[in-house]
C-alpha cells in the first residue's frame, strides 16, 4: 500500500477559491418552482417584487387573475428572472397592456372611448380581459363621428353595439335614458346589438334632469363609506364576471330592499340577513364577501346610488345554472335578464 499524501491549504487560499466560484455562478437562487405560504400583508405584487417574478407570470402559474390571497394559502413561486415594471399607459390610437384590476369599462373611461368601441377594435364578444393581454385602443371619437352615430333631423342616429345599454348611451351623448326611450317609442330599457336608435338633441330631456334621468344633486341614497364598501364587495362576489350593467343591477336590488318595508333597514342587516337559518347571499356563506371590492364594483355601486336601476325594481336575482328548476325563485315574477342573472321581484 502506498502511503497517503496529505495536502494542506491556508484559510486565505480557501476563501479566495470560494469567492472565485461565487463570482462565476452568481448569487444562489431557486433552480425550480417552489411553494410559498401566504403571510399577513402579502400581495401578488409584493411577492412578484420579492422573488423577482413578473406579476403576470405569478398570476398565470397560480391561475389567479383577480389578485386575491388568503393568509395560509399555498401558492407556487416559479423560477423566472425579474422584468422591469410595465411602461406607463400609451396614448390613444396605440396598444395598451392590461394591468391587474383593469376592466373594459375602466380602460374605456381612461382613454375617453366607449366599451363597445374597445370591444369592436379588439373583436371581443364579452367583457372578460386578463392581465398581460394587449388591447388596441382606437382613436377617441365624438358622438356622431366614427362611434356609430350619424346626423339625423332632431338628433342623431346610433347603431347599438355589443355591451351597450340605454344608460351608457345616454351618458355618452349627454342625454337621458328616458329621453332616448321616448324618442324611439321604447316601452322598456331592453335594446340589442344592431338596433338603430334616434338620439335626441341635448336639451330635450325633462327640465331639471341629468343624463341619468334623475334630478340634479339628488342622489337616490346616501351611504357611509363602510356601507358602500360592503355593498361593492357583495357586487364583486356575486357579479364580478357579469357585464357592468349587471353589476349595477345587483347593487340596485339591495337598495330596493333597503326601501322595501319587508326587509331590514340597513345595508349590513340586508346582506347578512338570515331566513329560516340560511343567509340570503351565497358570498356570505362561502366567505367571498370578505374579499376586497374591485374598482368596477365600487363604480357600479356609485351608479346605482345615483338612481340608475337596470334591475327595473327587482329585489332579488339568481343564476339559472345554479338553481334547481323546482326552486321557489323560478316561479317569481321576472323583471329583466342581464348576463347570467335573472332579476325577480317577489
Amino acid at each position: 500500500m502506498f502511503p497517503t499524501r496529505r495536502h494542506s491549504f491556508s484559510p486565505i487560499a480557501v476563501f479566495t477559491l470560494f469567492m472565485l466560484v461565487l463570482s462565476v455562478l452568481g448569487p444562489a437562487r431557486p433552480t425550480e418552482a417552489f411553494s410559498y405560504t401566504v403571510r399577513p400583508g402579502d400581495t401578488l405584487f409584493k411577492l412578484s417584487q420579492r422573488f423577482g417574478v413578473p406579476l403576470a407570470t405569478l398570476q398565470r402559474v397560480n391561475n389567479n387573475w383577480d389578485g386575491y390571497l388568503e393568509v395560509g394559502q399555498v401558492i407556487t413561486i416559479p423560477d423566472s428572472p425579474s422584468t422591469p415594471a410595465p411602461p406607463p399607459a400609451p396614448a390613444t390610437g396605440t396598444r395598451y397592456t392590461v394591468q391587474t384590476g383593469d376592466s373594459l369599462f375602466l380602460i374605456a373611461r381612461r382613454f375617453g372611448i366607449s366599451v363597445s368601441q374597445l370591444q369592436a377594435a379588439n373583436k371581443l364578444w364579452s367583457d372578460t380581459i386578463y392581465p398581460g393581454q394587449v388591447l388596441v385602443i382606437p382613436q377617441a371619437t365624438t358622438p356622431g363621428g366614427n362611434s356609430g352615430g350619424t346626423g339625423a333631423p332632431g338628433g342623431t342616429r346610433y347603431t347599438v353595439q355589443y355591451g351597450d345599454t340605454l344608460f351608457l348611451i345616454a351618458r355618452r351623448f349627454g342625454t337621458s335614458a328616458s329621453a332616448i326611450q321616448a324618442a324611439n317609442g321604447l316601452s322598456s330599457s331592453l335594446i340589442y346589438p344592431g338596433q338603430v336608435l334616434v338620439i335626441p338633441a341635448t336639451g330635450t330631456e325633462p327640465p331639471g334632469s341629468t343624463p341619468d334621468g334623475r334630478a340634479p344633486s339628488s342622489p337616490r341614497l346616501s351611504l357611509s363609506w363602510n356601507d358602500r364598501d360592503l355593498l361593492a364587495r357583495l357586487v364583486h362576489a356575486e357579479a364580478g364576471a357579469e357585464p357592468f350593467e349587471g353589476q349595477v343591477a345587483v347593487a340596485a336590488t339591495v337598495l330596493n330592499r333597503l326601501e322595501d318595508p319587508r326587509y331590514p333597514k340597513s345595508i349590513p342587516s340586508i346582506i347578512y340577513q338570515k331566513v329560516n337559518g340560511y343567509y340570503q347571499y351565497e358570498p356570505v356563506m362561502n366567505g367571498l364577501i370578505n374579499q376586497p371590492a374591485s374598482a368596477l364594483s365600487l363604480e357600479a355601486v356609485k351608479v346605482a346610488l345615483s338612481g340608475h336601476d337596470p334591475s327595473l325594481g327587482a329585489t332579488g336575482f339568481y343564476n339559472p345554472a345554479k338553481v334547481s328548476p323546482t326552486s321557489w325563485v323560478v316561479r317569481q315574477p321576472v323583471t329583466v335578464v342581464i348576463g347570467n342573472h335573472v332579476f325577480i321581484k317577489p
